[in-house]
């Protein structure tokens, strides 16, 4: 393709009645990315630095009114949640200060963390630099934020900068399931029969420590539709898990895949979710995800399902974690 001279252009412009003064090249589009940078001794990071895009990581951003999901399934899983005030009903531009991961009901908050290492009380300062919306459709968002862990003087700074067509499919299942993600370790399930592994730090409030496998004595699952439901109870120990898991909309049957930063069943079905509880506890406005790692239909019926999860309360709580085996002929 002939190339046409700057000098050549500018005088057509002129010719024309244009200002040639005001002619502006379109801005170059940057593809979405998070950048994270660790001062030596800050726990999450250990001191390095990390570049995500679409090119070595699956990068999900998932707004909620005045809310944003963030996770990076890379080398590293990283996640972060960002709530504004109850007064907003939109995510804003704007500098937030001193926020932590434990606010005060209708205060804002934010947790940046890592699925590998564990921090407890964080503080941080969060800057929305810009948001684009196209109605009540989130579309654009930079923002940029310093995080300190349990204390530490020694920081995390990270940056995102997300757009909506960097990943146009982040509805639909992820497969295959990218291998960073969480599982249980080999020796802490059976090595045959129905079980459910918990992990986390997240804080049941029934006296029950984490990690935990439970063999159960009874479980009923269900699958109806795109939704499926465990209720597994052990008469040794009492204990009682229900989990109900539901794909997108649109979907007819259970899918093998990772579905991506989900809420509870009552808020943002279109993209799937999810909803677990432990005995006596249950989660409040939870954000998680969770993996059908392998299932198998006979006859129309389901008689085998794996998979995984991960729910934080609020989305800003310690994560709880579970890995679920199940087979109709025991196995």
């Amino acid at each position: 393709m002939r190339r046409t001279p700057a000098s050549f252009t500018l005088l057509a412009l002129a010719a024309c009645g244009a200002d040639a003064s005001s002619f502006v090249r379109p801005a170059v589009r940057v593809p979405g990315f998070v950048r994270l940078v660790s001062d030596p001794a800050e726990s999450l990071g250990g001191g390095g630095t990390y570049d995500y895009s679409t090119a070595n990581a699956l990068v999900t951003v998932r707004p909620f009114g005045a809310q944003l999901a963030m996770r990076v399934v890379g080398d590293r899983v990283w996640d972060g949640f960002l709530a504004l005030s109850s007064a907003d009903r939109q995510l804003r531009a704007g500098t937030f200060e001193s926020l932590t991961n434990t606010p005060s009901l209708g205060a804002a908050g934010f947790r940046w963390s890592s699925q590998e290492v564990t921090c407890g009380a964080t503080v941080a300062t969060v800057t929305i630099d810009t948001v684009r919306y196209n109605g009540e459709e989130l579309r654009a968002i930079d923002l940029h934020f310093e995080q300190r862990c349990d204390g530490q003087s020694a920081a995390l700074r990270g940056t995102v900068h997300w757009r909506a067509e960097d990943d146009p499919n982040a509805s639909g299942p992820v497969v295959p399931v990218p291998a960073a993600l969480w599982r249980a370790p080999a020796g802490a399930i059976p090595a045959k029969g129905p079980y459910i592994h918990l992990d986390g730090t997240a804080n049941l409030g029934t006296g029950l420590t984490l990690p935990q496998t439970i063999v159960p004595t009874a479980i009923v699952v269900r699958a109806t539709g795109a939704k499926l439901s465990i209720v597994a109870s052990d008469s040794v120990s009492g204990l009682v898990m229900s989990g109900t898991f539901q794909e997108m909309v649109g979907q007819t049957a259970i899918l093998e895949g990772y579905y991506r930063d989900l809420r509870g069943l009552s808020e943002l079905p279109t993209v799937g979710a999810l909803d677990v509880g432990v005995d006596g506890w249950d989660c409040d406005s939870l954000v998680g995800w969770f993996v059908v790692d392998h299932q198998f239909y006979f006859q129309g019926g389901l008689t085998v399902i794996d998979l995984r999860f991960e729910v934080r309360c609020k989305g800003l709580g310690a994560p709880l974690r579970g890995q679920i085996h199940w087979a109709e002929s025991g196995a």
